[in-house]
């Protein structure tokens, strides 16, 4: 496969991303992110239990809405940092054994 070269913004972005990647890995492995996982999933099952039994208008869970789907773009932030690290490494140990 060809390597991609890439420009100097691109290689910041990608050394920021791989910096990120290492403090939420090390972040991944403690109980206070095991919290923020569980936190998330019961204000999910909150927010569809309220949604569906309770007789408001729907527009009274948007505040709601909008707060989990922060959380959601945060977790997902965290999980692609992760991601872009771990592949970053597992390209580095073919490129090791090429």
């Amino acid at each position: 496969m060809d390597e991609v070269t890439l420009t100097p913004e691109q290689e910041e972005a990608l050394r920021e991303q791989l910096e990120r990647g290492v403090a939420f890995e090390e972040m991944l492995t403690t109980k206070g992110w095991a919290y923020i996982q569980s936190y998330y999933q019961n204000q999910i099952k909150l927010f569809v239990n309220a949604l569906m039994n309770e007789a408001k208008p729907i527009i009274e869970f948007e505040n709601k809405r909008q707060e989990l789907l922060g959380l959601k773009r945060l977790l997902g932030q965290v999980d692609s940092a992760v991601k872009t690290l771990q592949a970053k490494r597992e390209e580095d140990k073919k490129n090791e054994s090429a």
